[in-house]
C-alpha cells in the first residue's frame, strides 16, 4: 500500500508526459534524412547483406559502428519497416523516461531528489524538443541511467566489476559521436577509485570493443584511416578553438554561438524557450557555485566534472548542435534537483519553485510554440509527393532526384523519397531513363533543366524529365 502511496504521483506526471508526447505522434513526428539513410541500410539486411559502414557523422571520413542496423532491425521488422517506426519508438521511450528516473534517482540518491527531478522531467521543454529530432542517438539517454547505476556501484562497493560501464558506453558510443566525452571522465574516475588493473584494462576494453567491432572491422579494411583522422581532428579542434575562429563544414568561416548554444541548452532544460539564453548562462553558473560550496559525495561530485568537462569540450567544439548534448541531457536536471532537496527542508519552499517552473514550461507547451503548432512534419508532404510520382508513373521505371536545403550531404532527403518508394511497393531505380525531380520550395530548378509539371504544392513541385 505505502509503495502505491508513493508511486501514484509518478504514474500522473509520467501519463502528463506521454499525453504531451503522443498527442498527435503521427502528425509531428519527424521523417528527417538522417531516419531515411538508416533505413536503406538496415533493409540491406533482407538481401542477406553484412553492413559494417555505420551512420553517417557530420564528418564524410567518419562512420560509427553499424551495431545500431542490427540490434534496432527486429523492431523495424517487427513494424513492417514503416517510415514513422523510429521517431515513434523514440517517443514511447521519452513519455517512459520519468518512470525510470525515479526509479534510478531513488536508488543512486534519495526518494525527494527522485520525485523533484521526474516532475522537472516530465515537463522539460529541452527533452520535448528532442522529441522532434528522432535518431539513433536519442537512445542515449535511457543508457545513461544504466551507466548511472553501474557508476554508483562501481563507487560505493568494490566488489563490483568495471567492465559493465565500458561495455554502456560502447554502445552510446555506436549510438552517437558526441559520447566519446565520457571515456576519459571514467578512466580518470577508475585510476582516481584506484580500480585499475590488467584484468580491469583487459575486460574493461573488451566490453567496449563489443559493440563497436563492426566499427573496428570496417576500420581495419580501411587500414584504419577513422580513427587517424579521428586522433588528428582532436587536436585540430584544440586549435580552432585557440586561434579564435570558429570553422564550419567546408573550412568556412561562421558566427561563434558557443556561448548561446550552451546557455540555451541549461535554459531549456528548465524554462520555456521563449525566455533569453541569459537566463541559461545564469542557471550554469549557479552549478558552478553549488559545485563549489555544496558538500557532496564522490558520485555526485563526479556528476559535477561529468557536467563541466562536457562543457567545456563544447565550448572547445564549438557551435555545438543540440543532440550533441545528449551525453548529459539529464544532469542538470539531477544535479538541480539534488541540490533543492539537500539545501531547502521544507516543502513550502520548494512548491513555490517548482509552481514557477511549471507555469513557465506550461506558457510554452500549450501554446502554438509546441502543443498548438501546426504541422511542418516533412513526412506528410513526402509521402504525397511519393504517392503522386507513383501515380504518375503508371507501369514505367523512373529514378528520383531532390534539390533543396541541405544539398550540401549526399543525397540528404533524396533518401527519404526512395526509402518512402521502397516502402509503398515502387522503388526507384537509377539505371530508368523518366526521371522526377522534386524541388523543395523556395529552391529552383536550374537552368536549362526542362520538363513536365507532375506535382506541385505550397512545399514542393514535382518536374518530370523523359
Amino acid at each position: 500500500m505505502k509503495q502505491v502511496r508513493e508511486l501514484w504521483p509518478i504514474l500522473l506526471l509520467v501519463v502528463f508526459g506521454a499525453i504531451l508526447r503522443l498527442h498527435n505522434v503521427l502528425e509531428f513526428s519527424s521523417y528527417n534524412s538522417e531516419i531515411a539513410q538508416h533505413y536503406l541500410e538496415t533493409i540491406k539486411l533482407l538481401d542477406g547483406k553484412w553492413l559494417l559502414d555505420g551512420p553517417l557523422t557530420s564528418h564524410p571520413w567518419l562512420r560509427l559502428s553499424s551495431a545500431p542496423y542490427y540490434l534496432f532491425f527486429p523492431v523495424f521488422a517487427l513494424f513492417r519497416f514503416h517510415p514513422l517506426t523510429l521517431p515513434i519508438l523514440w517517443t514511447v521511450t521519452n513519455s517512459l523516461i520519468p518512470l525510470i528516473n525515479f526509479i534510478i534517482i531513488k536508488k543512486v540518491f534519495d526518494k525527494k531528489t527522485a520525485y523533484i527531478s521526474t516532475f522537472f522531467l516530465a515537463i522539460s521543454p529541452g527533452l520535448l524538443i528532442l522529441n522532434d529530432l528522432p535518431g539513433f542517438f536519442d537512445f542515449i539517454i535511457p543508457l545513461t541511467y544504466i551507466l548511472l547505476l553501474f557508476t554508483y556501484r562501481v563507487i560505493h562497493n568494490r566488489q563490483s566489476s568495471v567492465w559493465p560501464i565500458f561495455l554502456v558506453l560502447g554502445f552510446m558510443v555506436t549510438l552517437h559521436a558526441s559520447a566519446i566525452i565520457l571515456i576519459p571522465l571514467y578512466v580518470g574516475l577508475v585510476l582516481y577509485l584506484k580500480r585499475h588493473s590488467l584484468r580491469v584494462l583487459f575486460t574493461s576494453t573488451i566490453a567496449f570493443c563489443v559493440p563497436n567491432i563492426p566499427y573496428l572491422l570496417n576500420d581495419m579494411l580501411g587500414h584504419f584511416q577513422m580513427t587517424a583522422q579521428l586522433a588528428l581532428w582532436l587536436p585540430y579542434k584544440t586549435v580552432n578553438f585557440f586561434s579564435g575562429k570558429s570553422i564550419g563544414l567546408n573550412r568556412t568561416k561562421v558566427p561563434d554561438s558557443t556561448l548561446i548554444d550552451i546557455s540555451n541548452f541549461f535554459k531549456n532544460m528548465f524554462l520555456s524557450p521563449e525566455i533569453s539564453w541569459i537566463v541559461g548562462l545564469v542557471i550554469f553558473s549557479l552549478f558552478i557555485i553549488v559545485f563549489v560550496i555544496k558538500k557532496k559525495t564522490i558520485f555526485e561530485s563526479f556528476l559535477y566534472m561529468w557536467l563541466i568537462f562536457a562543457v567545456i569540450t563544447m565550448i572547445v567544439h564549438k557551435n555545438p548542435p543540440y543532440h550533441y548534448f545528449v551525453p548529459i541531457i539529464l544532469l542538470p536536471t539531477i544535479l538541480a534537483s539534488k541540490a533543492l532537496s539537500d539545501m531547502i527542508n521544507t516543502k513550502w519552499v520548494i512548491f513555490p519553485i517548482l509552481a514557477l517552473i511549471a507555469l513557465s514550461d506550461f506558457m510554452f507547451i500549450f501554446s502554438p510554440k509546441y502543443f498548438f503548432r501546426r504541422s511542418n512534419n516533412s513526412y506528410v508532404f513526402q509521402m504525397n509527393i511519393a504517392q503522386a510520382i507513383i501515380k504518375d508513373s503508371g507501369n514505367n521505371e523512373f529514378s528520383v532526384t531532390r534539390i533543396g536545403e541541405f544539398d550540401y550531404y549526399p543525397n540528404q532527403f533524396k533518401d527519404n523519397y526512395e526509402y518512402l518508394l521502397w516502402w509503398l511497393g515502387k522503388p526507384a531505380n537509377s539505371k530508368a531513363s523518366i526521371r522526377y525531380i522534386i524541388i523543395e520550395k523556395p529552391s529552383k530548378l536550374p537552368e536549362g533543366k526542362k520538363g513536365s509539371v507532375t506535382f506541385e504544392d505550397v512545399k514542393a513541385t514535382v518536374i518530370k524529365e523523359e
